[in-house]
């Protein structure tokens, strides 16, 4: 039986293959934004592809990446704020810098300074880089494991 499987995929439910999928939603993403349906519509996508709980997209406003639009459950559940300092510690303003995506699984969020606004368990985040126009990032928090 031939391999249906594209080149590069891993096995459903792995963090691999998550961050996968959530980076295609982040390709439509930085295709344009052409409108606030499109943004959120696209917002919507990663959480199917993801699994998560929550997706926000954060734009550059001043001196912070800011919340511009965001799909699933309120961000307060997650301790998630609507502003992040460009130039502090947090994994959207980290992705910004470097243009490299940040995973944090349960144990590195708890290690982290915001660890109290975050709740107990299971709950990974991605932060992803938008490149081109004025940047930003894709933010995905999720509560399945891996």
């Amino acid at each position: 039986m031939a391999n249906v499987v594209s080149e590069g995929t891993t096995a459903r439910g792995t963090r691999t293959s998550r961050l996968t999928r959530a980076e295609l939603a982040l390709a439509t993403l930085a295709a344009g934004l052409p409108a606030p349906e499109r943004t959120h519509s696209v917002l919507e996508q990663a959480l199917v592809f993801t699994g998560a709980a929550f997706a926000g997209l954060y734009t550059p406003g001043g001196d912070a990446l800011c919340l511009a639009d965001a799909a699933g459950v309120p961000r307060t559940l997650y301790g998630l704020r609507d502003t992040y300092s460009l130039t502090g510690p947090s994994p959207p303003a980290d992705a910004h810098r470097t243009g490299r995506p940040v995973w944090l699984g349960p144990e590195e969020l708890a290690a982290g300074a915001d660890s109290r606004r975050m709740p107990a368990g299971d709950v990974s985040l991605a932060a992803l880089p938008l490149t081109g126009g004025t940047g930003g990032c894709l933010l995905v928090v999720t509560e399945r494991p891996g």
